[in-house]
């Protein structure tokens, strides 16, 4: 083993002083050194240490006694504590007054990606120059893998002029420590060129002394950090500039999604009451007209089926130009979808999934856009064995009855005709929806 490395104890007659001293002749001298178990497996992780006993019994003092690494890769040593130990019970009758002394050496656990094989070896030699050895075999795993994050910390605030410097913190496994950083902009709400992208640790942002038209706003960087394994960690950072340090969130809420096949549809959406401006957007391609876009609620005409994707804009500012609305951060934005089809008489939501724990669960539907005084037909279908449920067709409200814990599947049909078994594939996908139950009693 090249640069073996050595961990040595000297114990001097005046360090290891027994009771009363052995009349036993050098001749007649017994010792024994031994470590505490023939085997070990052990496993490696950070900061580890790995610790060897070795036991002395002699009749006479011992002189020192060495722990020696023989085999494997070299291990850095870190220190060696013997202490005498009148009580040790070896199991073994010898003469009285028997010399019993206790050693723990240490070596630092090394980073070891596959298995390790290691022997140490202890010596031990008393006053006399009487000898004994014992070896000991180590069988070293590679523990398991520290997982790879990434933290950029709190978003940051910046003014015109000033500097902001973007600083991971890394957690990573010791045994695979080199990492490559990629810095890239998300967005940027100014009509400025700050870094696109970076291959740096840190990452500095200049703020310039004008920013054009548009005064404050944020930009948000996302940094993906990747280890020698391939593993990948990212984080993202909003770094806002000339805004107040506590930004005030305003609880908009669009509305939830709306199916439908008329051509005009109502829009009502709610905010907190610090708001005193808003703006409704249209953000899909879709054809179509916002009859009031500075009000909460308001009216849409809708061109043509299709999907279409509004956005609801509040603000404690006005926002009568493009620069004023696009200037508002993303927690006081919502948006909500509206989907139009000329044949589309209503869309069908089996609500939620459940987690429950009583023996009965009801289970109910919506109906979204339903024509006035048109007869609904309902049918429920288990998709989990060993499940139980009542049926009715007309009925919008139907009990599970789970006959043991685990998770189920409920599928509900709505249809303006009569249901059975035999008929179930006619039903359009917007007339059908699955509910998912979970029972544990």
């Amino acid at each position: 083993m090249k640069n073996r490395k050595l961990l040595v104890v000297l114990l001097s007659l005046a360090g290891v002083q027994v009771g009363c001293q052995s009349q036993v002749s050098p001749d007649e001298a017994k010792l024994s050194v031994s470590f505490t178990e023939n085997a070990i497996t052990e496993t490696a992780y950070q900061g580890d240490t790995l610790y060897l006993q070795s036991n002395y019994v002699g009749n006479f003092q011992p002189d020192f006694i060495q722990v020696t690494q023989v085999s494997g890769e070299s291990l850095e040593p870190i220190q060696t504590v013997c202490e005498y130990d009148s009580n040790l019970d070896t199991g073994v009758v010898w003469e009285e007054d028997k010399q019993r002394v206790s050693c723990t050496a240490r070596f630092e656990k090394p980073y070891i990606t596959s298995t390790q094989d290691y022997q140490f070896q202890a010596q031990a030699y008393d006053i006399y120059g009487n000898y004994s050895e014992s070896f000991i075999s180590v069988q070293m795993l590679p523990g398991e893998l520290s997982p790879l994050n990434v933290t950029l910390g709190q978003d940051q605030l910046a003014q015109n002029g000033e500097k902001v410097y973007l600083s991971p913190v890394v957690n990573l496994d010791q045994r695979y420590h080199e990492v490559s950083y990629q810095w890239q902009l998300l967005s940027n709400d100014f009509n400025y060129d700050f870094p696109t992208t970076s291959e740096s640790e840190f990452l500095e942002i200049s703020v310039p002394d004008y920013l054009g038209t548009i005064s404050n706003g944020s930009l948000v960087y996302r940094l993906t950090v990747v280890d020698e394994l391939g593993r990948e960690a990212t984080d993202t950072i909003s770094v806002h500039i000339n805004q107040s340090s506590n930004p005030t969130v305003l609880n908009v809420e669009a509305g939830s999604s709306i199916y439908t096949h008329e051509n005009i549809i109502e829009l009502s959406g709610s905010a907190s009451e610090e708001a005193i401006f808003y703006y409704w957007q249209a953000v899909s391609e879709e054809n179509s007209n916002i009859v009031s876009q500075n009000s909460l609620s308001t009216s849409v005409e809708l061109s043509n089926d299709g999907m279409y994707e509004f956005e609801l804009l509040v603000s404690k500012t006005q926002l009568d130009t493009v620069d004023q609305r696009q200037s508002v951060p993303e927690f006081n934005r919502d948006r909500l979808v509206v989907v139009k089809s000329s044949d589309l008489i209503y869309h069908v939501d089996a609500g939620q999934s459940l987690n429950v724990n009583q023996s009965v669960v009801d289970l109910s539907v919506n109906v979204l856009a339903q024509i006035e005084s048109e007869k609904l037909y309902y049918y429920w279908e288990s998709l989990t064995p060993d499940a139980s449920i009542s049926m009715a067709e007309s009925a919008s409200t139907t009990a599970l009855l789970p006959n043991v814990a685990g998770v189920y599947q409920f599928k509900v049909y709505v249809s303006q005709t009569p249901l059975d078994a035999q008929n179930l594939d006619q039903v359009a996908s917007h007339q059908q929806d699955v509910v998912v139950v979970q029972y544990a009693p």
